[in-house]
């Protein structure tokens, strides 16, 4: 933005508007031009008005967590992180979608590196958000040990939350239902925890837990997968669900 005006740039073949955040060598911009905030359709002649309004949409989402964000055994290699943004793009969006998903990592793992991973995704010359996900790997038992107490998961979401919220806008989508029985009551108990602790801090608070263990096909796609995991079924059937979530087509309608 300079001035009242957002800058664009032109690609000789075809002619094209860009955000002047796309780096020039992937637009292969070479002629600067701007165009006023306020300009309307009609007002410059041959002007790409359908990019134009695209770059008023051009959004980066950084989507942080564990395995199921970066859609481990997904034999399609998108998880619910890649589906829910292709289908914002197939909507019209600009949306370029960061995944910061590693794979057995638990809240307070997450809570360490997150800000200084997402921090050089973000632009200012465009709409920035964070979606959070985890919790699997902080009810797991290791050697017959809970890996994380509920206490330290909710303290590390609360520090991570609180942080991401007051730099960009933020979703919380909860752990998903996977495992045996044991570990099935230790998720939902944590999930319940985290929906209380996202109220507290105005995030809105996507519950996984029920409508997945509801369903008559998700526990089945775990089970043939690891025990934990979803095959690309199961990502899909969840990615559905969010895609559907009024607090995500807030952002992307």
């Amino acid at each position: 933005m300079l001035g009242g005006f957002h800058a664009v740039c032109h690609r000789p073949s075809p002619g094209c508007w860009r955000d002047h955040g796309d780096a020039d060598i992937e637009t292969q911009c070479v002629i600067p031009v701007v165009a006023p905030a306020t300009a309307r359709e009609g007002t410059f002649v041959g002007w790409d008005w359908k990019a134009v309004k695209m770059a008023a949409k051009a959004m980066r989402i950084c989507f942080i967590g564990d395995s199921f964000v970066s859609g481990a055994y997904d034999e399609e290699c998108l998880g619910w992180v890649g589906r829910i943004s292709a289908d914002a793009r197939r909507r019209g969006h600009d949306l370029s979608p960061y995944n910061l998903g590693i794979r057995g990592e638990t809240s307070v793992q997450i809570a360490k590196r997150w800000r200084a991973e997402a921090e050089p995704r973000q632009s200012p010359q465009q709409e920035g958000r964070l979606v959070f996900e985890f919790g699997v790997n902080d009810a797991r038992e290791v050697n017959g040990k809970r890996q994380l107490e509920a206490a330290q998961s909710l303290a590390a979401a609360r520090d991570m939350l609180g942080a991401a919220l007051r730099w960009k806008p933020t979703l919380m989508i909860g752990p998903p239902p996977c495992g045996d029985e044991p570990r099935l009551g230790r998720i939902k108990d944590l999930s319940q925890r985290l929906a209380a602790l996202c109220a507290e801090l105005t995030v809105p608070y996507f519950d996984s837990y029920a409508p997945l263990l509801a369903s008559t096909s998700w526990m089945p796609c775990v089970n043939a997968v690891d025990g934990t995991h979803p095959s690309a079924a199961g990502y899909a059937e969840w990615a559905q669900l969010i895609d559907a979530w009024p607090a995500w087509r807030e952002w992307l309608p």
